[in-house]
């Protein structure tokens, strides 16, 4: 895989691989100290604790446990670059535009399975009276490719494909993006996102 970029323009991934990882860091903190607490303060009265607040809580010190592994192995796939690279032609798009998109991910064997979409969400503000409302959903997604890492003959993947954004309209605000969706080997999903500039005011004009 040449990770050279070989279109012209390469889409930043949102949140980043590192704030990602911090957020998943303060996570991991909160939960194992949160657990911690409790068996720190059980500890002295271990033997008067009934086995079943025992086996309760040992489950979900399993789960911090599971948690912190799970913080390992994204960490060391940032720090070794086993993150996806987007790459578009052109920006900003339009209702309409084709675009070609670049993939390459290194480090294929860390993954199941990988899929790559294209997605929309749209934000809507809703008046009632005197309560104003926003809400934030997806509203498009559609799948451009595929791959199954066992049926692939190398550790990398590195494909470019042609993709049209819809022309139909939605309601609000609408976010576009590139959606790269990693399944782990050793289990667990990394969604990371690389959001597209398009400008919904003009529209491509017809072939």
């Amino acid at each position: 895989m040449n990770e050279t970029s070989q279109l012209p323009l390469r889409l930043t991934r949102k949140p980043s691989p590192w704030v990602d990882v911090l957020m998943r860091l303060a996570f991991a903190i909160l939960w194992n100290g949160f657990f911690g607490v409790f068996v720190v303060l059980m500890w002295p009265h271990l033997a008067e604790t009934p086995i079943f607040i025992q086996g309760v809580l040992g489950f979900f010190l399993l789960l911090g446990a599971g948690i912190i592994w799970d913080l390992i192995v994204r960490f060391y796939r940032t720090l070794t670059g086993k993150t996806a690279i987007v790459e578009v032609d052109r920006q900003p798009l339009h209702p309409g535009d084709t675009v070609r998109v670049r993939v390459c991910q290194r480090g294929l064997r860390s993954l199941s399975h990988l899929q790559i979409s294209i997605a929309a969400s749209n934000t809507v503000t809703e008046q009632s009276g005197n309560m104003t409302t926003t809400t934030t959903k997806p509203c498009y997604q559609k799948e451009i490719a595929v791959c199954d890492p066992a049926a692939t003959a190398g550790d990398s993947y590195d494909e470019t494909f042609t993709v049209q954004i819809p022309s139909e309209s939605f309601r609000g605000a609408v976010a576009w993006s590139i959606v790269v969706r990693q399944a782990l080997a050793q289990g667990g999903l990394d969604f990371q996102t690389f959001p597209l500039q398009v400008d919904a005011s003009a529209r491509s004009a017809p072939d």
